[in-house]
C-alpha cells in the first residue's frame, strides 16, 4: 500500500553542515507529514547520529536521504558513496563501565538502533545503503 504522504528523496554533499542540513529537511518533512512528536525526536536523533559518523569516518563525498511514510511507519533509508562499513556489526558500549573507561565511539550507533524500531544495512552498487523504520503510533 502506498502512502498519500509524499516522500522526500534528496542528495546532500557531505560537509560539516551536513547533519544540520539533513535536520532543517526531517523537520520540514515531520510537519509536512504530521509526524508525531515521538517518531520525530527518535528519527532525527538517529539520523543525527549516523550522519555524523558518516562525516567523519567514511570518506564518502555525498549522501542520499529517502523519507516516506507506509504502512504505519516512518521509512528512511540513507546511501552513501563512502567506504564500506556494517553499523549493525559494531559492538555494543559496556555502559556499566564508568564513563572514563569506556573505549571511544560507538554509542552513536547503539543509540539509533536503540531509537528505532528496525535498523538495516547492505553494501550494494558501491554504497552504504541503511533503512530504518519507526511504528507511527
Amino acid at each position: 500500500m502506498k502512502s498519500a504522504r509524499k516522500p522526500l528523496d534528496i542528495v546532500l554533499p557531505v560537509t560539516p553542515g551536513l547533519t544540520r542540513a539533513a535536520h532543517a529537511r526531517l523537520e520540514a518533512f515531520a510537519e509536512a507529514t504530521r509526524l508525531p512528536r515521538k517518531v520525530m525526536f527518535a528519527a532525527d536523533t538517529a539520523l543525527e547520529e549516523l550522519l555524523q559518523n558518516v562525516v567523519d569516518y567514511s570518506g564518502a563525498h555525498e549522501v542520499r536521504l529517502l523519507l516516506s511514510v507506509e504502512c504505519g511507519e516512518l521509512r528512511l533509508e540513507l546511501a552513501d558513496d563512502g567506504r564500506p562499513f556494517n553499523p549493525l556489526e559494531v559492538e555494543n558500549p559496556d555502559l556499566g563501565l564508568p564513563f572514563e573507561l569506556r573505549p571511544e565511539g560507538g554509542l552513536g550507533v547503539f543509540l539509533a538502533r536503540k531509537m528505532m524500531d528496525r535498523v538495516g544495512y547492505e553494501h550494494r552498487d558501491g554504497r552504504n545503503r541503511l533503512s530504518l523504520a519507526k511504528t507511527l503510533a
